[in-house]
């Protein structure tokens, strides 16, 4: 089942020639949704075209931690852990970042 984002970006983009779409989707299965998700999103903030040769080309050129966009999503999970942890070592008075090796 196709997910809205999806159908979106084929309406809006690939409704008129369908074959770039499916090659949009072995692009996906190559890369993974989020990845591609995260591609297209930056192209259109961009105001780049929406085209599989842009959206190889970003691809491309992603850093590696630009890449992985459960980078993104974990960061801000890891400080916010991180600074939780910090906080009950100080209360138990076992010095701050005890618990890291």
């Amino acid at each position: 089942m196709p997910t809205p984002w999806l159908q979106n970006i084929f309406q809006n983009y690939y409704s008129t020639n369908p074959r770039d779409f499916i090659y949009l989707l072995t692009i996906i299965e190559q890369n993974s949704l989020e990845t591609v998700q995260f591609a297209i999103e930056s192209l259109k903030r961009q105001g780049l075209p929406i085209q599989n040769d842009q959206v190889i080309n970003y691809l491309l050129n992603l850093t590696p931690s630009q890449a992985d966009t459960q980078d993104l999503i974990q960061a801000p999970i890891e400080q916010a852990c991180y600074h939780q942890l910090s906080e009950i070592s100080s209360m138990y008075s076992q010095g701050e970042n005890s618990w890291i090796n």
